[in-house]
């Protein structure tokens, strides 16, 4: 049962195909394409948000108060100058450098367990604009423990 009391099982095979059409052409890249523009907007937001700050406890205070249901898998920098490595370990080269409150996307979380979750290594993306006015997406490891979810 799709619809309620309907019992979709009983429509014609061309009237099957036209919603399997409807739903997988249109509803569902709609769906994706709303969800996409909610989710780039609280990003957005909470660093704009966030640009100013200069202290951990302002990060901390300003996510309390932010619409950051959307934003999971997300995180914000704690630390000054954290860099971002071209390889999860500290020997690696370094390809950009963030700033405190900086909001970075999770693609991977090397964490195992809990007591193992400070000195692991988070995979992040990230859009950076340089000097000139540019964006790059920049793809690479921090180091877990100098950021903190977005929740």
């Amino acid at each position: 049962m799709l619809f309620g009391d309907a019992d979709v099982s009983l429509l014609s095979d061309k009237a099957t195909k036209a919603l399997y059409w409807i739903v997988t052409a249109v509803l569902v890249p709609m769906f994706v394409a709303y969800m996409s523009t909610i989710i780039t907007t609280n990003r957005e937001q909470l660093k704009d948000d966030l640009k100013d700050v200069i202290e951990k406890a302002e990060i901390n205070a300003i996510v309390k108060q932010a619409n950051t249901s959307y934003l999971f898998g997300y995180r914000i920098t704690t630390g000054h100058n954290l860099y971002v490595r071209a390889d999860s370990t500290r020997r690696s080269d370094v390809l950009a450098t963030l700033k405190l409150g900086t909001v970075i996307e999770v693609i991977e979380d090397t964490i195992k367990d809990a007591k193992s979750a400070r000195k692991s290594w988070i995979k992040i993306s990230l859009i950076q604009e340089d000097a000139a006015g540019d964006t790059q997406e920049i793809v690479g490891w921090v180091y877990r423990r100098y950021t903190i979810p977005v929740r």
